[in-house]
């Protein structure tokens, strides 16, 4: 009928449900028990559809609600409820997903693959994404096209893909509404890759747009701009001015294991720069209460340890480069290893490679 055609069209399944029951029941009486029965089955595959598709998107709401899914230095909680999902929804399949349902089906592929630090897998997946807004009409709008964009350019500035990245930055952003979160939240990205790419003047400038943004960014966001503001004078060797924005007060407090013990960080790094001994033994001393503190109920990452570890250790030899021991050239050297669980990662707070 041109009702169940509607329905299947715009994926009205509770209607199509209704529709089914309905014709069921009436072709039944005309013709039998075995015609009611096709007309059953047909029903049983759109309620499948629609318990897969109810799953998809729970999945993906309790993945970006859940704090604990979203912990950068404890990703083993997210990853075994990733695969729990994507097993869980191999078995709920019965074949060709909905464009709608395969997009944000795709979203946890992603993050998965992401943990796994699969970049060529996030590339493709988030290709398939761009094909999918391209041939569904309801997935075709500017916002979504801008995130996956975005994620491309992430996913090419992890893998050193400057020029690819530098080019789906531009295209998302032409997508996006100036003075929109998404407007600063990819102006970030951009900054990160000049900034990774060691094109200091080209930071600058966006980093100053990035300063300009409105209060209704929030607090831990707008804090963000600070800390990479104190980031950028750090790389260009303005220590005192560095040091100035380091020692301001930053709304970080939810993010005790990220950026609230890098701010300590990054004024012990200033002041071993500005040769400023006494004072930096006293904000390591504080580092370390800071430490204890927090890794009772909330673990750090193994690099962010390492590197603590290697600054009360360079305490006590006064940070005095020329009497490192063995041991701390070790430890550096471990810190600059690739492809490991303790390498560097780019959008973490470490923008400033410790090693270096």
């Amino acid at each position: 009928t041109e009702s169940e055609k509607i329905a299947k069209r715009f994926n009205f399944g509770f209607e199509m449900l209704e529709l089914l029951e309905s014709k069921a029941i009436r072709i039944g009486f005309r013709e039998g028990r075995k015609k009611f029965d096709q007309i059953v089955q047909e029903r049983e595959l759109v309620l499948k559809k629609i318990r897969l598709k109810m799953y998809v998107h729970d999945s993906y709401y309790r993945l970006i609600l859940d704090p604990q899914l979203n912990n950068p230095n404890n990703t083993l909680f997210a990853k075994t409820f990733l695969e729990e999902c994507l097993e869980k929804i191999s078995v709920l399949s019965t074949g060709k997903m909905t464009p709608g349902v395969e997009f944000t089906y795709l979203y946890l592929e992603f993050e998965l693959a992401l943990i796994k630090k699969e970049f060529k897998k996030c590339i493709n997946i988030l290709k398939r994404q761009i094909f999918l807004i391209g041939k569904d009409e309801r997935l075709n709008n500017n916002q979504r096209r801008s995130i996956v964009y975005c994620n491309l350019a992430q996913a090419h500035i992890i893998l050193g893909n400057k020029s690819n990245a530098r080019n789906y930055i531009n295209r998302c952003m032409l997508l996006d509404n100036q003075n929109s979160n998404n407007y600063f939240i990819h102006l970030e990205i951009s900054f990160l890759a000049y900034f990774f790419d060691n094109q200091l003047p080209n930071a600058s400038s966006t980093l100053q747009i990035l300063l300009s943004a409105p209060s209704t960014h929030g607090a831990f966001r707008l804090s963000k701009y600070q800390y990479n503001f104190g980031c950028l004078r750090f790389a260009e060797g303005k220590h005192k001015e560095a040091l100035k924005i380091f020692s301001q007060k930053f709304s970080f407090h939810t993010d005790r294991t990220g950026y609230a013990i890098w701010v300590r960080i990054m004024q012990i790094l200033c002041l071993i720069e500005l040769g400023q001994n006494l004072n930096a033994h006293a904000k390591i001393t504080g580092l370390e209460k800071q430490y204890h503190r927090i890794k009772k109920s909330s673990p750090l990452s193994i690099r962010t340890q390492l590197i603590i570890k290697f600054l009360l250790s360079f305490d006590k030899i006064d940070f005095t480069p020329s009497r490192l021991k063995a041991s701390h050239k070790a430890l550096l050297n471990k810190l600059s290893e690739k492809k490991e669980s303790h390498s560097w990662e780019p959008f973490t707070p470490e923008l400033v490679k410790f090693h270096q």
